[in-house]
């Protein structure tokens, strides 16, 4: 009997050394990705920061396991002529979510929005769209999403929610994401900024 709970206690130990290690690792890739998110604002050639953005977004995306496909470009069948090009692409509730990473100098205007807006619409009404934008976004281009949603479901980010989320250890992308699929698909509010506790896994 005595040995049997020293064995309990052991294994107990063991699983809680386990459990510490993974938080604290888990910890530590979220410090890393909140830094290098904060770090893009110091790079001064756009066109590298784009693609250091769009990087950095979908290893933030890998948290939760959302991410599934990186930045990719789809040309046309012979290969010879270069097609749209894809930020990253995810998944949500068996819903395709393509990404469109923006960094830009001012706020995010219906121009820079429409691009994307017609990538989701050339897809079925299942595939959503999300638009993550450093700057923000102007009225007229919320307005834009929020008559899209008449046909697809077209999700608004700011980088600061990013941030919010990577600095809260118990905060859930999975969660984040979803709080803004409902707002955009039931609210029709394309820009929905959840509450801290709303991401908080349970």
């Amino acid at each position: 009997m005595t040995q049997e709970r020293d064995n309990e206690r052991r294994e107990h130990q063991r699983e809680q050394a386990a459990k510490a290690e993974a938080k604290q690792n888990r910890l530590a890739e979220r410090d890393a990705l909140r830094r290098r998110l904060v770090s893009l604002n110091s790079m001064s050639v756009p066109q590298q920061r784009g693609l250091a953005f769009e990087q950095v977004l979908n290893d933030i995306f890998k948290l939760d396991g959302l991410s599934i496909r990186e930045a990719f470009t789809l040309s046309t069948e012979d290969g010879s002529q270069i097609g749209e090009q894809i930020d990253g692409l995810i998944v949500l509730d068996g819903h395709p979510v393509l990404v469109e990473a923006k960094w830009l100098a001012k706020p995010a205007g219906v121009s820079d929005v429409s691009r994307h807006l017609v990538r989701v619409f050339n897809r079925p009404s299942s595939v959503h769209g999300l638009i993550v934008s450093a700057s923000g976004f102007a009225t007229p281009a919320i307005e834009e999403c929020k008559r899209a949603l008449a046909q697809h479901v077209i999700m608004l980010a700011e980088v600061p929610e990013l941030l919010l989320v990577l600095e809260e250890p118990d905060a859930n992308l999975r969660k984040w994401l979803g709080v803004k699929l409902l707002g955009a698909s039931i609210y029709r509010e394309p820009l929905t900024r959840p509450s801290l506790d709303s991401m908080v896994s349970a």
